[in-house]
Formats: structure tokens, C-alpha cells, sequence
């Protein structure tokens, strides 16, 4: 389905592409982004799920869950117009989904692969979206460390705060991101971290 103007301008709002209209125009034709319609409570991707692609609202809201025993408890995360959902599935091709998404409503995406950024011909155009995704990435760093910092002034138990959230395999993640053994784990952790407290909208401090 054909991009209209409206969509386009839901993915400048995003930044995710950058704020030159010409320019994120050519990225989404050339990397062959396509338009997804989910239906109100429908399941966009799950928890465990091989993270290959994002997801831009251009209508309706995509609501984000975690899993707690088994059962799947909505978090504190709602992501609306012009906001960015699975960036890290752009990034990272061996990455899995560390929560699960529905659909709020009757809800329009733009969906980009992370395949159909690969085959943009342009190295000068595939550049930007890397940049932009690395700067997303920096962002949500920052934010996350502000946001532990705080968590371990207030007095908060970590192990408690993380238990309230998230599956088994998200809950190691995120100790081993604060409790500062592995960088590289710290790193794809902050990505969970900051979609649960809500720190990830590009040019909102993501």
C-alpha cells in the first residue's frame, strides 16, 4: 500500500529517519517500507519473537506488554502517532523481541525491514539511517542511566522493580545491565529498560 502524505509526515515527527522530507521519502521507497493495519487487541509481535523490523504509528496506538508467570501483564507503555516501536530489530539481526506488542485500536504502521534497509543502493542514504538508529540507541543510553541513577538514590530495590515488569529471560538481562558485568548485555537491556519506563521517542529524550 501506497504511502500518503499523512504517513510521511507521522515519520518525520518520528526523527527515526531523519527531518528532511525528500530525503526520508527516497528511504522508505527505497528500502521498500509498506504500510500494516492491525485491528483493536491484535497481536503485532511477541515476547521471544526474531526482532527484524520497526514499526512507525501513523494512527491509532500500539500498547507494549511484559510477561509475569506466564501471564501477560500491559505495561505502563502506550506508543502513539509519530512514535517509533522495534527500532532495536533495525539494528541488531540475531536481536529477539523483550516484550510484547498489541494493538490498541485500530491501528496504521509504517513498517520497515531490517532487510529492506540493506538493500538501499545508496551507501550515502543507508549511512543515515544507521546514524539515526545510532543516535536513537545513544539516547535511550543516556536516558536509562539517568533513570538507574535515580532509581538507586530513591532507595528502590532493583531486583523488585525488575520483577514487577518483564519475563525471565528480560529479568537477567537488566540485572546484568545494573549490576554492570557485561557491556555488551548492557547495552541491548537498555532497549527494554527504556520502552518500560517510557524514555524511548526520538527528540523527546528517547
Amino acid at each position: 500500500m501506497e504511502l500518503n502524505d499523512s504517513d510521511i509526515g507521522a515519520v518525520l515527527q518520528s526523527g527515526i529517519l531523519g527531518t528532511n522530507r525528500k530525503v526520508v521519502v527516497k528511504i522508505l521507497r527505497d528500502s521498500n517500507a509498506f504500510i500494516s493495519t492491525f485491528l483493536p487487541g491484535q497481536l503485532v509481535c511477541r515476547s521471544g519473537d526474531k526482532a527484524d523490523r520497526m514499526w512507525v504509528i501513523v494512527e491509532g496506538s500500539l500498547e507494549i506488554f511484559g510477561e509475569s508467570q506466564g501471564r501477560s501483564i500491559r505495561l505502563p507503555v502506550t506508543r502513539n502517532v509519530g512514535e517509533v516501536v522495534g527500532e532495536q530489530g533495525i539494528l541488531d539481526k540475531d536481536e529477539t523481541r523483550k516484550a510484547t506488542v498489541k494493538s490498541g485500536g485500530i491501528t496504521r504502521v509504517v513498517t520497515l525491514l531490517q532487510s529492506g534497509v540493506t538493500k538501499i543502493s545508496s551507501p550515502k542514504l543507508q549511512g543515515k539511517v544507521w546514524k539515526n538508529l545510532s543516535r536513537v540507541l545513544s539516547q535511550k543510553l543516556a536516558q536509562a542511566t539517568q533513570h538507574r541513577t535515580q532509581v538507586i538514590s530513591a532507595g528502590i530495590d532493583a531486583n523488585n522493580t525488575i520483577d514487577l515488569f518483564t519475563n525471565e529471560y528480560a529479568r537477567r538481562n537488566l540485572k546484568t545491565y545494573l549490576e554492570g558485568k557485561d557491556p555488551y548485555k548492557r547495552v541491548k537491556s537498555v532497549f527494554w529498560f527504556s520502552d518500560v519506563v517510557g524514555d524511548s521517542v526520538p527528540g523527546r529524550g528517547v
